[in-house]
């Protein structure tokens, strides 16, 4: 399966699933400051996308070699949105952006407008940070080898509802979610493979570890 990684402004300085997981197949992105990072790193980007108005152009320009889409900074969509775009016009059916989610709420807001777009795609897609990972469940959702973690599902729309779940110290079975309401916060992980089944409804999953 074909492979993303978005890097943004405000990259945390680790992942949720480790940089050591970034494989050498994948596709690394660079979203305009989020080359900086990259660079410091010492990860070469596959592409570079970006209207570059917070991007030194000597920077740039020492990445000549990498295949750049450049873009006006008077648009409708954000950097990291084009970047989703090209993913899903590219075939790509996994995509990880990596974000500290430190910065401004409201782009934080976007990128989970961005990961719903991908999920009605039928593309996996989840935000990492240091310590949490924010995704979209599928119908059916297995979470391997987090046990001890917190896990917080929120309805994406007026109602959700659950099948069953295993591995978690409150089970799902048959609850239903409101988007009115927060009682889907600070669930548990109890095993090493948790499972859970989603009947209806988009629901937020927030892993914390």
């Amino acid at each position: 399966m074909k492979r993303a990684w978005l890097f943004p402004d405000h990259c945390p300085g680790e992942l949720f699933s480790g940089y050591d997981s970034i494989d050498y197949r994948d596709t690394i992105i660079a979203i305009d400051a989020g080359l900086e990072f990259l660079h410091q790193k010492g990860i070469m980007p596959n592409l570079i996308i970006g209207d570059f108005d917070s991007l030194s152009p000597d920077l740039l320009k020492a990445y000549a070699d990498v295949p750049l889409q450049s873009f006006p900074s008077i648009k409708n969509e954000t950097d990291s949105e084009l970047a989703l775009d090209w993913c899903l016009k590219n075939d790509i059916r996994e995509i990880i952006i990596c974000n500290d989610l430190e910065g401004r709420f409201d782009h934080a807001l976007a990128l989970i407008q961005n990961m719903l777009k991908a999920h009605r795609c039928n593309t996996s897609c989840r935000i990492e940070s240091e310590r949490q990972c924010a995704f979209f469940l599928a119908s059916h959702t297995s979470l391997p080898s987090l046990n001890g973690a917190t896990l917080s599902l929120l309805s994406w729309g007026e109602k959700a509802i659950f099948g069953f779940s295993a591995g978690l110290a409150y089970p799902l079975n048959g609850l239903e979610l409101r988007d009115t309401l927060s009682r889907g916060l600070s669930n548990i992980i109890t095993s090493d493979e948790c499972s859970i089944k989603l009947v209806s409804g988009t629901v937020l999953a927030i892993i914390t570890k």
